[in-house]
C-alpha cells in the first residue's frame, strides 16, 4: 500500500499548558495516518515540558524546549524543522479535528494546483464552549467550493475581514513555505491576513464548511492586548495603501479607500485611551520607548497615505475608465 504523504502539525507554545494539553491531544487524535507533531516551547516554567517528558509517549511527537525565545523565534524555529510535504500552524489554545488532516489533503490531492485549503472555524471560550458566529467566520459556503483565488481576494480586500482564518484553520503546502517566510519576517498582528492575500495570488482556493479547526477566545490571548489591535489596524491600513497603489479598477479603488480611512479612524478613536494604559503600565523609560514604536508605525501609514495622495492615482484610473468607455 502506497504511503500518503507526511503531514507536519506545529504546536508553537508559551504558558498555556492547559490550553497545550488539549491542542496536543487533538492533534495525536487525527484519523490522517502519517503526521509528525512538533513542538517547540518558549515557555518561562517547565510546566509543559515535564506534561510530555513525562505523560506522552507518542513517537510522533517531537518535542524541543526552545527557552528565551519570543513568539515570532517560536514559529520561525518549527517553520525550519519540520519535514512533512504538507504543513498546518496549530496555535497551543487552538484545536483542530479529527478529521481535518485527512480531509484537506485529499482536497490537494483531488486538485493538485490549489493553493490554498480552508475550513469553518469555530470560535470557543476558555472552557470550550461554543460562541455564536462573527462576520469574518460565517460560513462563505454550505458545501465544499473551489474559489478562484482572485476572487478570494478580492472578498477578502472588499470586506476587511479574514474569511480564510487563523493559521490553525488551514493547511499549507511546503513548497510555498519560503513565500511564507518572507511575508511573516514583515508582518506582525496580521501577517496571517497578509499571506492569504498572497497565497490567493497564486493558485485557487478550497473552502470546506464542515467546522475542522476550534479558534478559542481568552482573556490571555494576544488578540485582547491593545497595542495588538493598534498594530493589526496599522496593518490593514498599509494592505489597503499598497492596493491602491496598484488597482486598476476605479471602484475598487474608491472602495479599498473608504476601507482604509475606516481603519484609520479606528486608529484615532483608540490612541488616546492606548497611550494612556502605556504610561501607566510602565516606567519613564518604558513608556517613552512604546510610545515612540507605537507613534513610529503610525507615522509610517501617514507616509505612505502623503506618497499616494501626491501621486494622484485617480486620475490615470479615471482615464482609463474613460478609455473602456
Amino acid at each position: 500500500m502506497e504511503q500518503r504523504p507526511l503531514v507536519s502539525i506545529l504546536i508553537p507554545t508559551h504558558n498555556r499548558p492547559e490550553y497545550f494539553k488539549q491542542a496536543l491531544a487533538s492533534a495525536r487524535q487525527q484519523t490522517y495516518p502519517n503526521i509528525e507533531i512538533v513542538v517547540s516551547d518558549d515557555s518561562d516554567d517547565d510546566r509543559t515540558r515535564h506534561y510530555v517528558e513525562t505523560e506522552v509517549s507518542d513517537p510522533r511527537v517531537h518535542y524541543v524546549y526552545n527557552a528565551g525565545f519570543n513568539g515570532t523565534e517560536n514559529i520561525f524555529w518549527l517553520l525550519h524543522h519540520f519535514q512533512g510535504e504538507y504543513f498546518t500552524v496549530l496555535m497551543d489554545d487552538d484545536l483542530i479535528a479529527p478529521e481535518k488532516v485527512a480531509t484537506m489533503v485529499s482536497c490537494y490531492e483531488q486538485y493538485p494546483s490549489v493553493a490554498l485549503v480552508t475550513s469553518h472555524r469555530q470560535r470557543i471560550d476558555a472552557e470550550g464552549r461554543e460562541l455564536p458566529e462573527i462576520a469574518s467566520t460565517e460560513r462563505m459556503a454550505e458545501k465544499p467550493t473551489l474559489y478562484r483565488g482572485a476572487d478570494i481576494r478580492r472578498q477578502l480586500l472588499w470586506e476587511g475581514l479574514n474569511r480564510v482564518g487563523e493559521t490553525s484553520t488551514v493547511l499549507l503546502k511546503r513548497k510555498n513555505l519560503p513565500m511564507l517566510l518572507e511575508i511573516w519576517r514583515h508582518g506582525e498582528a496580521n501577517a496571517d491576513i497578509m499571506i492569504w492575500l498572497r497565497f490567493c495570488e497564486q493558485g485557487d482556493v478550497i473552502y470546506l464548511p464542515e467546522s475542522l479547526s476550534y479558534f478559542r477566545i481568552h482573556e490571555g490571548q494576544d488578540q485582547q492586548d491593545p497595542r495588538i489591535h493598534f498594530y493589526a489596524l496599522c496593518e490593514w491600513c498599509k494592505i489597503y495603501l499598497q492596493e491602491l497603489g496598484r488597482t486598476t479598477d476605479l471602484e475598487a479603488w474608491e472602495h479599498y479607500w473608504m476601507q482604509f480611512l475606516g481603519f484609520q479612524h479606528n486608529i484615532l478613536m483608540m490612541w488616546p485611551a492606548m497611550m494612556a494604559q502605556v504610561s501607566k503600565e510602565y516606567e519613564d523609560y518604558a513608556s517613552r520607548n512604546e510610545r515612540y514604536a507605537l507613534e513610529g508605525r503610525y507615522r509610517e501609514i501617514l507616509r505612505m497615505q502623503e506618497e499616494l495622495l501626491f501621486s494622484r492615482p485617480w486620475e490615470s484610473k479615471s482615464e482609463s475608465e474613460e478609455m473602456k468607455s
